[in-house]
């Protein structure tokens, strides 16, 4: 039966003849495909450096504009502080680093050396009746009135030319012939205490109170540091 069914149909060939040339074809198609696939995730992972290098420069750059800022917003705050406490020719001294204190230490104790300033006029001022004006009125109150009461004093020392020391309560302190030197001292001291009895008036008027300052002015020589 085999060998009549051989007879019948003959030698049988496969359809598919697996060549050498098709192998190699295969390989280099690979090869080709592991190259394409190597520098595919070459890129990618340059890609993502750049990227991560991209973002850490901006995230520096975005940390070192905040704290340029920050250091803008304390300076400025560190300038009010001092034009709030020391006479404004100081103040820029200061701010421009031009004074240099003069500190020295010995074994009783840490010194700073002060200037002496001759021919110097100090006011010193106190309202008259300020526990009967403080009576009856809240703190916010209060601290209105003075508020208004010392910005008149302060529109009169700058208009005579005085420097404002310092207010402690109801006490009022400012200089004349200091941090600049001035032969009419004792004058503009006067006359910064005239105009300041004059600006109380005022105020009594503004506010309906019965308040009175007494004003005293001491000429002669200061230690200043």
């Amino acid at each position: 039966g085999v060998l009549q069914l051989q007879h019948n149909f003959g030698h049988v060939e496969p359809d598919f003849k697996f060549e050498k040339s098709d192998a190699y074809s295969a390989i280099h198609i690979l090869k080709e495909s592991l190259i394409f696939l190597a520098v595919n995730l070459l890129g990618l992972h340059l890609r993502n450096c750049y990227e991560s290098r991209m973002r850490s420069i901006f995230i520096r750059q975005g940390s070192k504009i905040l704290s340029t800022r920050s250091m803008n917003k304390d300076r400025k705050k560190y300038e009010e502080l001092i034009h709030t406490i020391m006479p404004k020719t100081i103040a820029q001294k200061v701010l421009s680093k031009e004074v240099k204190r003069k500190v020295f230490a010995t074994n009783t104790g840490t010194f700073v050396q002060l200037e002496i300033v001759e021919n110097v006029s100090i006011l010193f001022a106190d309202i008259v009746g300020f526990t009967k004006m403080s009576s009856g009125k809240t703190a916010h109150q209060l601290l209105v009135l003075l508020n208004d009461l010392f910005a008149r004093f302060d529109a009169i020392a700058e208009f005579t030319v005085c420097e404002k020391i310092a207010t402690l309560g109801d006490c009022y302190y400012c200089v004349a012939g200091c941090p600049i030197n001035r032969s009419d001292h004792a004058l503009r001291a006067i006359n910064m205490g005239l105009l300041m009895i004059v600006a109380i008036q005022e105020f009594d008027e503004d506010h309906d109170e019965e308040v009175e300052m007494r004003v005293g002015v001491h000429t002669g020589k200061v230690l200043a540091g």
